[in-house]
Formats: C-alpha cells, structure tokens, sequence
C-alpha cells in the first residue's frame, strides 16, 4: 500500500523482468501456522510461480523500494554509505547491533546508491549502474551518512525518477545517531532520458500550508488518466500531533518538474484530534498516526492506513464521509463504534482543492 503509479483503473502491469527480481523477496502460496494462528510462508510450496532470474545485488540486503523505466529497475536502500553496524544507545557509548565484520569494529555497507538493474533478460537481471549514495542520500554536512534513499517511483510518460530520502534507524538499518535535521529528508527528482546515467534535476521539501516542513513517509504517485502533463503525490507524513494545522497527509502537485518547475502544495489534512483523548498521545501508544495511502480510480476513493488505528477509506469527490472499513491494534482486533467527525478535504472531481466541510459517521 502507497506505492506504485496508478493510471485510468488499473495497476500497471509488472513486466516479467521485474518479477524475476520481486521473487527474490516474496514466497508465494504455500502456508503454515504458527501457535499464535500467524501464517508464514513455507521454502519449496510456492504454487504457479516460478523464479526465472536472480542477482543478489552485491549481497548488500537492505534494499528498498523498487521502481521501473522501459527494462530497467531502479532499487533504493535502506541503510546508508557509512560504515556503522547501528547502536543500541541512543546516548552514550555505541553498543553495536551488528556484529562488525572489519577489524576496525565497523560494518561495510556496498554499493549503498540506488542500483540501476537491467531485466531486459529476465534470465539474467545485470547490475548496469548506481546513483551514487552521495547524490541520492547526502546529508546536511554533504556527507552519505544517516539518510536512505528509502521510496522511489517512476512517471514513465516524463521519464521521471522520484526518490524520498530521509532518516535511517540506527536500530533497524545499521545508521548512526542522528536526527531529522543532521539527517535531512526531501525529495528527489531525476531525469530518466539516459536511463543508466539519471540525472538529478530538482530537491524538493514537503511544506504545510503554514510553511512548516514536514517529513513525508510514504508517498503514491498519480497520473492523471485524462492529461498525460499532470501528476500527484499522495504523501503520509506521520504525527501524534492533534494540530489540524500539523497535516497527517498532503497532497502535492509535481505536473511542472519535468520543465523545472516548482511542486505545489494541493491539499493537507490532519484528523487526529477526532479520537477521544488523542491529546495523551500516551492514550493510542504513541502511535496514531497515517502511515500509507493508495488512491483508486473507481469512485475515487483513497484507502489510508493508520499505524495503531487500521484501515480507513475517503472518498475524493462527492460525499464526503469515510467508513471505517476495519480497525486494528497490534493487541488485538478493536471495534469503533463512537461517532467520528472527519473534516472532508475538499477536493474536487478533479482533485483540486475546494471548500471544506465536515460530517458525522459511525460505521
């Protein structure tokens, strides 16, 4: 969920060449239980699906979020270009959480740019080129430490390479202590015109209405199915934050970047505060906050998780209510039955934005 281009009705098929690679990562069908009832996947059950091409990316792990152009794919990382094995501390001596694997109790991380594959033969995915991590996830000082090319996604129509870089977790991905703005985060764009060598033609920082930056999470990428010149970004960007003025979720327009234009700001939204008691963020473990998003064309509805709150659904035109279509806590399956108030974010049929409203709903 949030990711991807969607255009028209459908999702855009996943060529064979990027599925030899997306193999590499995800068993298919065969299932087994474990005590607490969770299914797991289970070697050598996999059902209609078969592994027609491997490359293990220098061994690196860590990769991120994939993208693809023409027959290229295009692999962000999760870690960064330092040489960290991440710390337990957040203050105080470093306690590693790896194993160091150089005498100088460091960890190497290779080839730690975004990788540029080419799957023209699914048999056989070649690693072709690497943005350096030093264009991709450079930090405040310039340096490629604490940051991660984490989300990439393709406008293919404008041969266009967007890429979200921001804070890696010095417990999850092997990164340094650092903070949001040591290690900065925004977004990239690069040229695609030569596919193998992309070009970086605009940074940019998502802002609230008030000015403010704020760091998105995930992003999906909208074409507009009826102009070929204009796309969206749907973009998270996590609070506890009950501040209607502190969005949950943005909505930015990038139509003009491929001409060197500027990003603009379309429309924000927080709904936070329309939880009982989310003022002690303590209340909902800290935790309630949108995470993910994924625009539809059918009704023009957007589905939006939330960390601790589950699945939620918006309507982009028309009424303006949002049935809670599930609601989950990692304790457990809760059931909302309060009646909650959800400010519409007004936008048009054609996702502009308009007047605002509000309504009342209790599904």
């Amino acid at each position: 969920m949030g990711g991807g281009v969607f255009r028209g009705g459908f999702l855009r098929a996943v060529p064979l060449g990027l599925a030899a690679l997306l193999l590499l990562a995800t068993p298919a069908s065969g299932r087994t239980e474990q005590p607490n009832g969770v299914g797991v996947s289970s070697p050598g059950t996999s059902l209609n699906v078969q592994l027609v091409g491997h490359n293990s990316l220098f061994n690196r792990g860590e990769n991120a979020a994939i993208a693809m152009f023409d027959h290229y794919v295009y692999v962000g990382n999760r870690t960064d270009g330092s040489n960290s094995c991440g710390d337990l501390n957040g203050s105080g001596p470093v306690a590693p959480v790896l194993t160091p694997t150089n005498a100088d109790g460091t960890c190497t991380h290779v080839h730690p740019g975004i990788l540029i594959v080419d799957v023209a033969d699914p048999t056989n995915p070649t690693v072709v080129g690497e943005i350096p991590v030093e264009i991709a996830a450079p930090n405040l000082a310039g340096q490629p430490v604490g940051v991660t090319s984490r989300e990439l996604r393709v406008w293919p129509q404008k041969k266009l390479l967007v890429e979200l870089s921001f804070r890696c977790s010095r417990l999850l991905h092997a990164c340094p202590r650092g903070n949001d703005t040591t290690f900065p985060f925004d977004y990239k764009f690069f040229d695609l015109t030569d596919p193998v060598h992309p070009q970086l033609i605009k940074r940019h920082v998502t802002r609230s209405a008030t000015g403010v930056a704020i760091k998105p999470h995930e992003f999906f990428l909208w074409t507009d199915p009826n102009n070929p010149d204009r796309a969206l970004l749907y973009e998270s960007t996590p609070s506890v934050s009950v501040d209607p003025a502190r969005p949950n979720f943005v909505v930015e327009d990038i139509s003009a970047v491929p001409s060197g234009g500027d990003v603009r700001l379309v429309a924000q939204g927080n709904w936070n505060q329309f939880f009982p008691g989310a003022a002690d963020p303590a209340k909902y473990d800290f935790d309630l906050s949108l995470h993910s998003m994924t625009p539809t064309a059918e009704h023009g509805i957007a589905v939006r998780g939330r960390d601790s709150r589950g699945l939620f659904r918006k309507p982009l035109s028309g009424s303006s209510t949002w049935p809670i279509l599930r609601s989950e806590h990692r304790r457990g399956v809760w059931n909302v039955h309060d009646v909650v108030v959800w400010m519409a974010l007004g936008l048009d049929a054609n996702h502009q934005r308009g007047g605002s409203g509000a309504t009342a709903n209790s599904e």
